[in-house]
């Protein structure tokens, strides 16, 4: 098994795990040829000479934020290039999916995604957190998924790798569409990895308080019953393993709210969050060590809990994502038609086929913006969008009329759960999308000339003034399309990375300096952002989140 070297630093640890087969690497190989060239001769002798299987986390690192990252394929390239280059016949891979009821880590993650500095690996901290065994961590689920072959996968029959075989095997380098088709591989795995991961009686429960928060309501036993299984149902539908008892679920619920009982508890037979003492994490958390913004203690105390049950939502997007990104095609063609009825200028379908191809294509406009928050790439896109307009329209929520190829979308609580599900979302990359903006494009000087100079502005910058801006914005009862989740930077570099891979920000290789794309203003996409937040039914998180600093603050 692959490991990072902060293992191997640990005193007494580092030999034990190498013992047990592990061998460990750096975090980045940058630029060191001669330490790529001999970690590859050591991984081909693995694959090539010793038929050893290789364990490795194909994503390169860990994801504070409970979902999939997009996959790295250093290792797994590795991996494959004895099988391009026709010393071995075949490689298999095997998707292994970990799903967990109560994450172990859970409250380190959370502290990471707010600034805090993780603590550094070593053999006394690993004892000294051995008490935590004594907490309930409910059910763990592994899962070994359908064996890929490398052949079958990339369709070659060998004759295409008889060109390498007069070179050494050290001299053997990927060609691009070798890396194209490895990166494709890397997807699916990634893939099949997402569609077996358990989805568990707290997950649906975190879905259904998340959208009670968002209707400024409580949720009681029978509602979130109610809720739970209508969820469990569609998700079984799209085809997730959901680990519901139905006959026991309100047991289920009283246990798993137990098992998380530093998030969730019932008071007077109301579900509500549990609340972390701001005078607490001012003892536990030194501000000065924070790597963006010095949140205050009011701010931490609503982004704790918030954060921690949006960690077990976000296993559910994979499944929800493009659903929900059909409700807002369908909302904003809906209000299209709305407009267009009594203005002829915009051109809307005229016929059944019309409107789904046009729904299709503003599905996979949400797709774009969010292909690097939600790892669903596959060649499936047809077929699943297919599948989730028969959802939709069975469930209740979406009519399209043959007729007259008007569409209808029909509110409840499945649609309001699911977009509450995407608003945390939606509302990052419109904030961060806000934020960037600020930040001027070109210099005063370069301005009333002809050859205008972009600014550059650090990463670093952006992730301070974000965390600034949400934090007054969470202060503020009438502040609109803000979330706590906005100040995770996990998430807010995901987005940044997103805008830059779209080409609305452009990155200097030589400093890592970030600068505005002339020829793609982000402000169109903040603009668009904008109008799908508009759409969304329902009052946003920012009272619930407001009213509880302010009575902090009052308190402190």
């Amino acid at each position: 098994m692959g490991m990072n070297m902060d293992f191997h630093a640990m005193f007494g640890m580092g030999t034990m795990l190498r013992k047990t087969g592990a061998f460990f690497m750096r975090r980045s190989f940058s630029n060191d040829e001669l330490y790529w060239d001999v970690f590859r001769e050591y991984m081909n002798a693995l694959i090539s000479v010793y038929h050893i299987g290789v364990e490795f986390f194909i994503e390169g690192t860990r994801s504070r934020n409970f979902k999939s990252l997009v996959p790295k394929i250093g290792l797994l390239s590795m991996a494959l290039l004895p099988y391009f280059t026709g010393e071995v016949h075949d490689v298999t891979i095997v998707p292994v999916s970990i799903s967990y009821e109560r994450l172990l880590e859970e409250q380190l993650f959370v502290y990471e995604l707010l600034g805090v500095p993780k603590p550094k690996e070593s053999t006394k901290g690993f004892f000294k957190a051995l008490k935590i065994i004594d907490e309930r961590f409910g059910k763990m689920y592994l899962d070994f998924g359908t064996p890929i072959s490398a052949r079958e996968f990339f369709g070659h029959t060998g004759a295409d790798r008889m060109q390498r075989a007069t070179m050494g095997a050290h001299l053997q380098k990927l060609d691009k569409l070798e890396l194209d088709l490895i990166k494709n591989l890397a997807n699916e795995v990634i893939y099949q990895q997402q569609r077996r991961i358990v989805i568990s009686t707290f997950n649906l429960l975190c879905l259904c308080y998340a959208s009670q928060l968002y209707a400024e309501s409580s949720a009681n036993m029978d509602e979130l019953a109610h809720g739970i299984t209508e969820l469990k149902c569609m998700f079984e539908e799209l085809g997730a393993h959901v680990a519901t008892d139905q006959n026991r679920l309100k047991n289920e619920i009283i246990e798993t709210v137990e098992i998380h009982s530093n998030i969730l508890h019932f008071h007077n037979g109301q579900l509500q969050f549990t609340q972390v003492a701001a005078a607490q994490l001012a003892q536990e958390i030194d501000i000065k060590r924070l790597k963006a913004h010095a949140l205050l203690p009011q701010t931490m105390a609503v982004a704790v809990p918030t954060l921690a049950l949006q960690l077990y939502i976000n296993p559910c997007m994979f499944w929800l994502a493009r659903p929900t990104y059909l409700i807002l095609a369908a909302l904003q063609l809906q209000k299209d038609q709305e407009i267009g009825a009594n203005d002829t200028s915009i051109i809307l379908p005229t016929c059944y086929s019309e409107v789904v191809a046009s729904l299709s294509e503003r599905v996979s406009t949400l797709d774009d913006i969010f292909k690097h928050e939600f790892i669903i790439e596959s060649n499936r896109d047809k077929e699943e969008f297919e599948r989730n307009l028969r959802l939709l329209s069975k469930h209740g929520m979406l009519t399209i009329s043959t007729d007259s190829a008007q569409i209808t979308f029909h509110e409840n609580q499945s649609s309001r759960i699911m977009l509450s599900a995407l608003a945390p979302f939606l509302c990052v990359y419109y904030q961060l999308a806000v934020t960037v903006n600020q930040f001027p494009h070109v210099s005063a000087e370069s301005s009333s000339s002809t050859n205008n100079q972009n600014i550059e502005f650090r990463t670093k910058s952006v992730l301070i003034n974000m965390q600034q801006r949400i934090e007054k914005l969470l202060q503020q009862p009438n502040a609109t399309n803000v979330h706590p989740y906005c100040l995770a930077l996990d998430n807010l570099n995901i987005a940044l990375y997103s805008f830059q891979q779209a080409g609305y920000l452009l990155k200097n290789k030589d400093n890592g300096l970030l600068q505005h794309a002339e020829d793609k203003p982000l402000r169109v996409l903040e603009m668009e952002l904008l109008r799908y937040c508009q759409l969304l039914p329902f009052k946003h998180y920012y009272k619930v989140a407001s009213a509880q600093m302010n009575s902090m603050r009052s308190k402190l």
